[in-house]
This record gives structure tokens, C-alpha cells and sequence, in this order.
């Protein structure tokens, strides 16, 4: 259902969108996509990501960007 101020076909392209970035997700390691969800659905920032999962700060930075 389109929310106000959005068409039909706005909400049906969000819902699209959010399924390829599911699938996308959900084919990265665990320990990646943990940390991208911890940043951009969460947001934490690199340094408390790195504090929360008892990791160096370049381990938490390399899982985001591998």
C-alpha cells in the first residue's frame, strides 16, 4: 500500500529495491553482513561496531568493505 505522497509505483519499486538489498545481504558472511546491518540499519559507527562485537577497529572496517 502506498503510503501518503507516494505513489503506487513508488511503493512498489521500495519494495523491490529492499528485496534485492535482502538477497544481497543475505549472501555476504555472517560476519559481514552483521556488521552492515549494525551500521546502516543500526546506526553504529565503525569504532562502536568494533567495541560491541570485541574487535580491532580495522577488522570491523575490513568486514564492512570486503
Amino acid at each position: 500500500r502506498a503510503s501518503r505522497g507516494e505513489s503506487v509505483e513508488d511503493g512498489v519499486l521500495a519494495g523491490e529495491v529492499g528485496a534485492v538489498v535482502r538477497a544481497a545481504l543475505d549472501a555476504l558472511a555472517p560476519e559481514q553482513r552483521d556488521v552492515i546491518e549494525l551500521a546502516y540499519y543500526g546506526g553504529m559507527s565503525h569504532s562502536e561496531i568494533a567495541a560491541a562485537r570485541g574487535l580491532p577497529l580495522a577488522e570491523a572496517l575490513r568486514q564492512s568493505t570486503s
